[in-house]
C-alpha cells in the first residue's frame, strides 16, 4: 500500500549545529528502503525552522 513520509533534510539544533540527511547514512538507507517498499517522500520544508529554534519547532516562513 502506498504511503507518504514527510522529510526535513536539514536539522539544526538550538546551538546552531547543522546536520544534513546525507550525514546520517543509516537514516538515508532507511528512507531508501521505505521508498523501495511503497513510500513517497514529501519535502516538509528544507529546515522547517524559525529564527534560532530547533528544527521542527515553529514555522519556516
Amino acid at each position: 500500500m502506498p504511503y507518504l513520509v514527510a522529510v526535513i533534510p536539514v536539522y539544526t539544533n538550538e546551538e546552531g549545529q547543522t546536520k544534513h540527511l546525507l550525514d546520517s547514512p543509516k537514516l538515508a538507507k532507511t528512507l531508501k528502503y521505505m521508498q523501495d517498499n511503497g513510500a513517497s517522500m514529501v519535502l516538509h520544508g528544507y529546515e522547517h525552522q524559525y529564527l534560532s529554534s530547533e528544527t521542527g519547532e515553529g514555522f519556516e516562513f
